[in-house]
C-alpha cells in the first residue's frame, strides 16, 4: 500500500462494498463465468479473504508458470542489464543513489570512475 493511500480524516478511497464482477464476452461465458464470478459474491474483504485462503494451494502453480514458462524467459532473462561503467555513470548513479549507498568509497564519487 503507497503512503499517499493515507489522507487526514480517511483513506484516499475506501474499499467498495462490492467487488466489481466479469461481464459476459466472448473471452467469457457460461460456466467459466460463474467461476470467475463466485470470489466476487460479497465485499472486497470477502474476495481477499477468498484470495488468502486458496493462494497457498497454488503458490507451486505459480511457481512453475514463472520459472518453467520459455515465454515469461524470454522476456525477463538479461533484461535490464548495464555495464559496470554506465551504472556507475551520473544518471544511473544518481537516479537509483547507488553511487552514495552501495559502495564504501561513497564520499569520494570520482574514485568510483578510476577503479574497476
Amino acid at each position: 500500500m503507497h503512503a499517499a493511500y493515507y489522507r487526514p480524516g480517511g483513506v484516499y478511497r475506501d474499499l467498495p462494498d462490492r467487488m466489481p464482477k466479469y461481464k459476459e464476452s466472448r473471452w467469457h461465458k457460461g460456466g467459466a463465468l460463474k467461476q470467475l464470478n463466485a470470489a466476487r459474491e460479497g465485499s472486497m474483504l470477502d474476495f481477499l479473504e477468498d484470495f488468502t485462503n486458496t493462494f497457498p494451494s497454488r503458490v507451486d502453480e505459480y511457481e512453475t508458470l514463472l520459472t518453467d514458462n520459455r515465454i515469461w524467459k524470454q522476456r525477463t532473462v538479461d533484461v535490464g542489464i548495464i555495464s559496470p561503467d554506465l551504472a556507475r555513470s551520473a544518471p544511473t548513479a544518481t537516479a537509483t543513489t547507488a553511487i552514495w549507498c552501495a559502495w564504501p568509497r561513497c564520499a569520494n564519487p570520482t574514485a568510483l570512475s578510476s577503479s574497476a
